[in-house]
C-alpha cells in the first residue's frame, strides 16, 4: 500500500495518542498504524457498510469488549464507559484499539505459542471475528486456513 501525504498528514494527529496507548498497553506502534491505515485510512468517522465506525472500526460488539476488557487491565478502566461515537475520538478510539489488541495477545491468544500465529490469530480475529482466527490457529497460520475461512457463513 503506498501512504501518500494526505495518509501522513492525518496519522500525525494520532502520533501521540498511538504511542502512549501502544506503550501502555504494551503493543506494537506499527501494527496500531497498520490497523488504522487499512480499517479507516485515519478518517475519524469513516463507516463500513455493516456499520464500524472510526478509527479502529469498531462495532457494537466490539464496543462490548472494550467495556469487558476495561475490567481486566487497570490502563483500560475509564473505558468502561466507551461508546461507538467515541471510536472516532483520536484518544479514546486509538486507546481502546490498544486496548482490544492487548486482549487478543495477552488474553484470548495467549495460549498461542508460535508468535507469527498468534499474530495472524489476532489480527484475523479483529478483522474477521473468532472463529475465522481460531481456523488460523487450527491450521498453523493464515496462509493454511484461507481454504477454511473462505467456508465460513458470510455474515
Amino acid at each position: 500500500m503506498v501512504i501518500n501525504e494526505t495518509l501522513r498528514e492525518r496519522e500525525k494527529l494520532l502520533r501521540p495518542f498511538i504511542e502512549r496507548y501502544a506503550q501502555s498497553f504494551d503493543v506494537d506502534p506499527n501494527l496500531v498504524r497498520a490497523i488504522i491505515t487499512v480499517e479507516s485510512r485515519f478518517v475519524s468517522n469513516a463507516t463500513s457498510p455493516t456499520g464500524a465506525y472510526g478509527y479502529g472500526q469498531f462495532t457494537n460488539i466490539a464496543v462490548k469488549q472494550v467495556h469487558n476488557i476495561s475490567a481486566m487491565n487497570s490502563a483500560a478502566k475509564d473505558l468502561s464507559t466507551f461508546t461507538k461515537t467515541q471510536a472516532a475520538d483520536p484518544e479514546r478510539g486509538v486507546k481502546a484499539l490498544c486496548a482490544t489488541l492487548w486482549w487478543l495477545f495477552y488474553v484470548k491468544y495467549k495460549g498461542v505459542e508460535n508468535k507469527r500465529i498468534r499474530l495472524e490469530a489476532c489480527v484475523t480475529f479483529y478483522n474477521a471475528g473468532g472463529a475465522a482466527a481460531n481456523l488460523v490457529v487450527k491450521h498453523g497460520g493464515h496462509q493454511n486456513a484461507i481454504p477454511f475461512i473462505a467456508q465460513l457463513p458470510k455474515n
